[in-house]
């Protein structure tokens, strides 16, 4: 995930943002987050990661 993440564009980059959605969304669901499957979660998650990446 970190090095995915750390690519200049990622965030125009369809396929490096499938793939890092892809590899939250296994890491939540192995650490039982969210404790029912619920896929506007994981659509939150990944807007705050974007958010976090657009202010950094």
């Amino acid at each position: 995930m970190d090095t995915k993440s750390s690519f200049a564009d990622w965030l125009n980059n369809q396929n490096v943002r499938d793939q890092l959605r892809l590899e939250i969304k296994i890491c939540l669901v192995k650490n039982s987050y969210p404790p029912q499957y619920s896929p506007e979660v994981f659509k939150k998650v990944m807007e705050q990661v974007e958010n976090f990446e657009e202010n950094n």
